[in-house]
């Protein structure tokens, strides 16, 4: 997936979508994982972003993925979003202890992998393929450690977004 989205070989198909949708779409696919997980979600029902449908489910895929396999046993998966003027967040926060502060800025090369490596499986692209597809779109990403609770908080940004109930396409 690296090397298409690197050579360009990913044809976007842009168009408005639900978020709420697509999270609860790709969660049901991590129902068995998420049995040994509190899930709390809080998302608008009513916002569109303008993104590719592929990469949206592959990002919360890779992100939920990573939530569930760095945050132990009984701790909650916390899903929500916010307006911050023209930007419309999303925010994914597990309980898995946090990323080393030092590390944070590394989080998302290639082939990284800070905690738990003897016990996670993967290869260490999962969050470089989430930030490139974020770009990709017009996108950013960042992640940063919880204030209140322990643990990482990715947070999505989207700036090409509607909070209206219609969207008019012009083709």
């Amino acid at each position: 997936e690296m090397t298409r989205i690197e050579s360009g070989a990913i044809k976007l198909q842009k168009q408005f979508l639900r978020p709420n949708i697509v999270i609860e779409k790709t969660l049901k696919r991590f129902e068995k994982e998420l049995t040994n997980h509190e899930l709390e979600i809080n998302l608008n029902k009513e916002v569109r972003v303008n993104f590719d449908p592929t990469s949206c489910e592959q990002i919360v895929q890779n992100l939920i993925d990573n939530a569930i396999k760095y945050s132990p046993r009984n701790t909650k998966i916390s899903i929500w979003d916010e307006f911050r003027g023209d930007i419309y967040f999303i925010f994914i926060q597990d309980e898995s202890g946090g990323i080393n502060p030092k590390k944070l800025n590394l989080i998302f090369n290639k082939f990284e992998r800070f905690a738990l490596k003897d016990k996670v499986v993967g290869s260490g692209l999962g969050l470089s393929i989430v930030k490139a597809l974020m770009e990709l779109n017009n996108a950013a990403i960042m992640a940063k450690n919880s204030e209140k609770k322990r643990g990482a908080v990715f947070v999505l940004e989207f700036k090409d977004f509607t909070k209206n109930e219609e969207i008019i396409s012009i083709n």
